[in-house]
């Protein structure tokens, strides 16, 4: 019994890692070679084609050479990398794309329950910190971002969150190496994890440091992980008017999928489909927890009656009321209620696309609230009724983690054959196409269209030409052709200002392109062609600021001072 209470914090959080096992298995076991099928279906794609640009030596990736036709689609150029890292190395490490996928999706979903932990646990007690962990973990949402939707990105965003938060806090505190050097590169994977909430979490950031005693720190770790994100952030900001997204984009209705405030404590039932127009036709769950609800929303009024009532000296009190308004306002930005708010922002507010991506938010703030409440509320046999929560909510949640399953062979033969990635991925993101090439036209090769042209062999090879031509090289990132005589052909890469044309050694300026984007060149005698990818000048000053980046933080971290 000595050693139980000795040992007790450990023995909990080894029984909560037992019970995250429990729970996610079968669906997220990586050593079963089965996998579920979830919304987005380029995931495996994606990880094949990062994969390809790590062993070319094309670091960073920015291009995925096979989508669509083999002309490249400058996918990792404008979507957030840091999950695909993961995932990429651990399918370098000899372990198979799919069951790569699922262990990354099991390693963001157990850690986010030790981030929030250790998050909370930087303002609570042992106990409601564990309960805020279970709560966050245990949200039906978080089964909906995985089991559902099968977006990686938002579920490593949500791992890294909590974790951003708690390095501020221990970063605010004096000076040390062993805190800003971690709290940097944090917030570095932070900010390059996710596109939009990447760049949100940089005003959230700085308001919360605000809040915390010295900022200085903090601010400097800001700047220093936005430079050290540059490589990825600076072209993705900067070089958008190379693809379709800011026209296509605005073919998302955010109107059409404002919730109603009933959705968030229950559901059409627990189904696999898509969000729909209209509060009753959605055929996916947007529920955060009945348990979760009323914790959370008992923790946020109990915030509010103390901030406004205690005048005692609460060192959480600031940390709370910003956690209670974002809790708040993003909930708000998920009902129709917010609609105001949406149109009078929409150039940016359209960016989100869906308006329940805001739940990632309120279940933050549950977690939090819910630890709040068992922190600072006083009933009997307190410890008791956390443990009993917390094994109801696991219990509860295994259900939201179970989902039919594809054999090994099945899943990549539907979802990471050459096929698959080579004809049909792209068109599940158009918005990364060339902004050069006639979408119609594109588009009308579409295998989901049931009157989709058929497609040539021509995009094997490295052009297309009616005149005989030798095919000297034809890799992912440099092609070369011969021609035998004059010729008219066209390059079969999609144009963008990184693909480089030579004739004789010589490049050659963009003169023409066709309706699918590529360029057209007319040859009059024989004539040797390269074809090369060259990062843009705005990609190589993205790379040379990271570098930079990290060179600053190694000075700063040697030193051990900030001036």
């Amino acid at each position: 019994m000595k050693y139980l209470k000795r040992f007790y914090k450990q023995i909990f959080l080894v029984a909560c890692f037992f019970l995250l096992l429990f729970i996610t298995n079968p669906s997220l076991n990586p050593l079963d070679n089965q996998m579920f099928d979830f919304h987005d279906l380029t995931q495996a794609g994606r990880i094949s084609q990062f994969a390809l640009n790590l062993r070319e030596g094309q670091i960073p990736p920015r291009l995925a050479p096979e989508f669509s036709f083999n002309q490249g689609f400058p996918l990792f150029n404008f979507y957030a990398p840091f999950a695909y890292w993961v995932t990429t190395f651990i399918h370098l490490l000899g372990i198979p794309i799919m069951n790569s996928l699922k262990l990354s999706f099991f390693l963001a979903f157990v850690l986010s329950f030790f981030t929030m932990f250790v998050f909370l646990r930087k303002l609570f007690n042992f106990l409601p910190s564990l309960l805020g962990a279970t709560l966050y973990v245990t949200s039906t949402y978080f089964a909906t971002e995985i089991i559902i939707r099968g977006n990686l990105a938002e579920t490593w965003y949500l791992a890294l969150l909590p974790l951003a938060l708690s390095v501020l806090i221990s970063n605010s505190k004096k000076f040390s190496r062993k805190n800003f050097a971690p709290t940097t590169l944090i917030l570095f994977f932070t900010f390059t994890v996710h596109n939009v909430f990447s760049l949100l979490s940089v005003a959230i950031f700085i308001v919360f440091s605000s809040l915390l005693p010295n900022r200085k720190a903090n601010m400097i770790s800001i700047a220093i992980a936005l430079l050290l994100g540059s490589y990825f952030l600076l072209p993705a900001l900067t070089e958008t008017s190379f693809i379709q997204i800011n026209s296509l984009i605005k073919g998302y209705a955010y109107q059409d999928h404002f919730l109603c405030a009933w959705q968030l404590w229950n559901s059409n039932g627990w189904q696999f489909g898509s969000s729909m127009p209209g509060c009753d036709s959605d055929l996916m769950s947007f529920k955060l927890g009945k348990l979760n609800l009323i914790l959370g929303a008992f923790g946020f009024a109990l915030m509010l009656y103390r901030s406004f009532r205690n005048k005692k000296n609460d060192p959480t009190k600031k940390i709370s009321i910003f956690i209670g308004v974002l809790f708040a306002s993003s909930l708000f930005l998920t009902l129709s209620y917010s609609k105001p708010i949406w149109d009078l922002f929409s150039s940016v507010m359209a960016l989100f696309q869906f308006p329940w991506r805001f739940l990632i938010f309120g279940m933050v703030g549950l977690a939090f609230f819910g630890a709040y409440l068992f922190q600072f509320l006083k009933v009997p046999f307190k410890n008791v009724v956390i443990v009993l929560i917390i094994l109801i909510s696991f219990v509860t949640a295994r259900k939201y983690l179970i989902k039919p399953m594809h054999s090994y062979s099945q899943y990549n033969a539907k979802y990471n054959s050459q096929t698959y990635i080579v004809n049909e991925l792209a068109y599940m993101m158009p918005e990364y196409i060339s902004s050069h090439t006639d979408y119609n036209y594109w588009s009308s090769f579409d295998p989901a269209r049931p009157d989709r042209m058929p497609v040539n062999n021509d995009s094997a090879f490295p052009v297309k030409s009616e005149q005989p031509f030798t095919v000297e090289k034809n890799g992912y990132f440099e092609k070369r052709v011969r021609t035998l005589g004059p010729a008219n052909l066209a390059i079969n890469v999609q144009y963008f200002p990184y693909w480089k044309v030579y004739v004789n050694n010589k490049q050659v300026e963009l003169n023409k392109l066709d309706k699918s984007g590529r360029q057209v060149l007319q040859l009059s005698k024989p004539a040797e062609i390269r074809i090369a990818y060259e990062q843009t000048p705005i990609e190589q000053a993205g790379n040379l600021m990271t570098i930079i980046g990290f060179v600053i933080l190694g000075v700063i971290v040697y030193r051990g001072k900030l001036s």
